[in-house]
């Protein structure tokens, strides 16, 4: 059976997607042993918060809500290349993370939406193959400022990425 090109291509934007998205801390629960015929509970370990924005989207219809930061990620030119005499190709994989951290103007842009920018930009590098989902991802520009979108002002930014994808179909 074959590879499909879709299925590995949205595999990338699918781990990013999982890597950005929120996900609250899972307290632990302390196992109990064997006692009076119960059986054992075995202890389930917390699970720690991870992940920055409630909301991200990947080329999903949406609507904004209050719900910040929000992260859009588009799609954007990817070329595609041999990578040796073969079959195998070569994908530059290229997005871009749309931030949306607020409405308002910042009073401090270090304190209000750098941090959180950079927090997107620390969850890429923490595992930089996504896990396996590609060779290679890295950003490539880190752009905050105002965002225009649907006929509102955001406050956050924009980080390009990149990554290197070998396809064998």
């Amino acid at each position: 059976m074959t590879n499909s090109f879709y299925t590995a291509y949205k595999a990338v934007f699918s781990a990013v997607k999982t890597m950005l998205d929120y996900v609250p801390t899972v307290p632990g629960v302390p196992g109990v042993p064997e006692h009076d015929g119960e059986p054992e509970i075995p202890e389930v370990p917390e699970v720690p918060a991870s992940g920055i924005a409630k909301t991200v989207f990947v080329g999903e219809n949406f609507a904004l809500t209050p719900d910040t930061p929000v992260i859009l990620i588009d799609a954007s030119s990817s070329p595609i290349a041999p990578l040796e005499m073969g079959s195998a190709l070569d994908i530059t994989v290229r997005m871009n993370l749309l931030v949306l951290v607020r409405e308002s103007a910042p009073t401090d842009w270090f304190d209000g939406i750098i941090d959180v920018m950079g927090d997107v930009v620390d969850a890429i590098l923490a595992d930089r193959t996504l896990s396996g989902a590609l060779q290679d991802i890295y950003p490539t520009n880190f752009s905050p400022g105002s965002i225009s979108y649907r006929g509102k002002t955001f406050y956050g930014g924009q980080v390009t990425l990149e990554g290197v994808m070998y396809f064998e179909p």
